[in-house]
């Protein structure tokens, strides 16, 4: 059974910048619609549904975000994605996720195995007791 899990994205850097190879062998299904999300304020929280036949890799271009992701049934699980470590975050079939942008111009790319006429979900409100999973706790 597929488990969500951050796969790491091989960076190339020399004195011209940074290259990202986004789009690799690692990701473990294939694409068929990429899809970018920008947010115009911090603190918005994405989602909260079930993709059910989707897969779905998630990359941050700009800024950091946090993902929650779980089964029915589970307890949340949380990812902290951001451009300073590249990683894609990738969600299977059947789970709950949603995301939040951790600061200002996040820029999000996404990928999923089925264009989206096709894609079928099930949303739900993002009431109190999913909002808490979304907070940033002061350590």
């Amino acid at each position: 059974m597929a488990i969500p899990k951050k796969i790491q994205i091989k960076r190339n850097m020399d004195e011209r910048g940074i290259l990202d190879q986004v789009y690799n062998l690692d990701i473990p299904f294939e694409i068929k619609r990429s899809y970018t999300v920008k947010n115009f304020s911090p603190g918005t929280i994405r989602g909260l549904h079930k993709n059910f036949d989707e897969w779905k890799g998630f990359y941050i271009i700009k800024g950091s975000a946090l993902f929650v992701v779980f089964k029915n049934d589970e307890f949340p699980q949380k990812f902290i994605l951001s451009e300073i470590t590249p990683e894609m975050l990738i969600v299977p079939p059947d789970y709950w996720n949603g995301w939040i942008d951790l600061g200002e111009d996040t820029i999000l790319l996404a990928f999923s195995n089925i264009i989206f006429e096709n894609h079928k979900e099930e949303r739900m409100p993002v009431n109190s007791y999913y909002r808490k999973f979304f907070m940033v706790k002061s350590r």
